[in-house]
């Protein structure tokens, strides 16, 4: 059945442009102003902007996000950001680290565990533990029931951080979506599960960087001056990344978004851009880039991932000392619970006193630049599109990649129904039995 869509681009002046979805909602944004605007499926929306000095500001509507700087630590490069989320300000670190010509900022704890902690957590449990995390009744986790479980019990601690982690990246992605006010986005009743292979590769790769990070709290003061391949390029491990910022990437010559909380696996098949990977999508919350299909993301962007997931694992190994012989957790010996400071600790800077305020400026300013580019696109005379045929036989992947996500989705088993604006296609065991 044919169907013609919105123009695929529109170019305005001053090098602005926007790139619209099949659905005609508008993905990438670009202002005469210089701001980059990312919008999720989910109605959420990233902004960024470049600034002169290696400045780059990244916020979303609501005026959270980050500040970002270089700086020189001890003769060294670094970058600083100072986040802000819902009125607290806290910066992070981050080491330079140039590789086949692309510069990576790899992120750099200021403080450490012992070597004994982090072997701890990477240890299987001597029995199964029964914790409750508590988050049965908060919106996130209803809204995101039909995608994440936590496991029935916890083998050892890498399990148990691999909810925290997953638990964490939800609940920004939630926080993103009230942040944009959104009223629109994927069904939460589409949602598909994130199956327990995929929660294990994701337990893996925790504690692959468990084992990274006790190495090298070994030799904090060497790393400075380390100018090899970044963590993901290091060894030859399928590296596994939860998705921390929503990206738009090309999967077989069709865009697609990728959200927080989705999964994605280093793929050793070369890419033939060198700043770019292949990855293998594992699990997608919203299906816009369906599980299996292989995506090219840029290096920089896998880099941003790891260092999110290392910093909330930090976070949760904080929590799990803290939480040690309650609710079913096992406690741990004293000599187990010692953090050391960094040797560079004390040379770094604090956080920007006005990031809060300089996030907000530029939310207000982009949110006003967009809101004239696409009154600019919505005045000019629509092209129309190649109709789009959709036929019998074809996969859930391939008519998501021609007519974009669903208003809704009726799931009933082997029974699927996606129901669009002008139609309702029906799949049978994962392929096209029927248009309507």
């Amino acid at each position: 059945m044919p169907r013609t869509g919105p123009r695929p681009e529109f170019r305005g002046a001053n090098g602005s442009s926007v790139r619209f979805a099949p659905s005609g909602h508008p993905t990438v944004v670009r202002t005469g102003g210089g701001a980059t605007i990312i919008h999720a499926p989910s109605g959420a929306r990233r902004i960024e902007v470049a600034r002169p000095g290696g400045r780059l500001i990244v916020t979303n509507a609501a005026g959270h996000g980050y500040v970002q700087r270089p700086i020189t630590v001890r003769g060294h490069a670094f970058v600083q950001r100072t986040y802000y989320v819902r009125g607290v300000a806290y910066p992070r670190y981050y080491r330079q680290s140039v590789y086949r010509g692309i510069t990576f900022n790899v992120y750099t704890p200021v403080r450490y565990y012992t070597p004994r902690y982090y072997a701890w957590a990477y240890t299987p449990w001597r029995a199964p533990v029964y914790y409750n995390f508590g988050w049965a009744g908060s919106p996130w986790f209803g809204f995101y029931t039909g995608y994440f479980s936590p496991y029935p019990y916890y083998s050892g601690p890498n399990y148990w951080l691999t909810d925290y982690l997953l638990a964490m990246s939800l609940q920004d992605a939630y926080q993103e979506r009230l942040d944009s006010a959104a009223q629109t986005g994927y069904d939460p009743y589409g949602q598909v599960a994130l199956s327990p292979q995929v929660k294990n590769q994701i337990a893996a790769e925790v504690q692959r960087q468990l084992a990274q990070e006790s190495d090298e709290s070994q030799n904090a003061a060497q790393m400075l001056a380390a100018n090899g391949a970044p963590p993901i390029l290091a060894d030859d491990n399928p590296h596994v990344f939860l998705v921390s910022s929503s990206l738009i990437v090309n999967a077989g010559g069709m865009e697609c978004a990728l959200t927080q909380g989705d999964v994605l696996q280093l793929n050793p098949a070369p890419s033939p851009d060198p700043s770019f990977a292949n990855v293998q999508v594992l699990a997608s919350k919203a299906q816009d880039c369906p599980a299996g299909n292989l995506v090219p993301v840029q290096l920089a962007d896998l880099q941003d991932m790891q260092n999110h997931m290392r910093e909330t694992l930090d976070q949760g190994l904080s929590d799990l000392q803290a939480r040690q012989g309650q609710s079913g957790l096992p406690p741990i010996d004293a000599s187990l619970r010692a953090q050391t400071a960094a040797p560079y600790a004390a040379d770094l800077p604090p956080a920007e006193p006005n990031a809060a305020s300089e996030l907000q400026q530029q939310a207000q300013a982009a949110n006003q630049q967009e809101q004239d580019v696409l009154g600019q696109a919505a005045q000019t005379e629509p092209i129309a599109a190649a109709p789009v045929t959709i036929q019998i036989g074809q996969t859930i992947a391939e008519v998501v990649a021609q007519m974009g996500n669903p208003a809704r989705i009726a799931d009933l088993g082997q029974k699927k129904t996606y129901f669009y604006q002008d139609m309702k296609v029906i799949f049978t065991d994962g392929r096209v039995s029927d248009v309507q």
